[in-house]
């Protein structure tokens, strides 16, 4: 599949980003967020994934 960059903005503690994703012939489509994390104190880097469905 592709890669759709996002921008997030910080509302007070939280991150917030908006997207739309696409659709295919498939009437199920699975999809994974991964966010690429740094702490900027420790310079430690951290990546979570988060699959989630899109249906029509």
């Amino acid at each position: 599949m592709g890669y759709i960059p996002q921008q997030f903005i910080k509302k007070g503690e939280l991150w917030q980003s908006n997207t739309m994703v696409g659709i295919c012939s498939e009437k199920n489509m699975l999809w994974r967020l991964e966010l690429t994390i740094l702490n900027q104190t420790s310079s430690v880097e951290q990546v979570l994934n988060y699959n989630f469905y899109v249906t029509y």
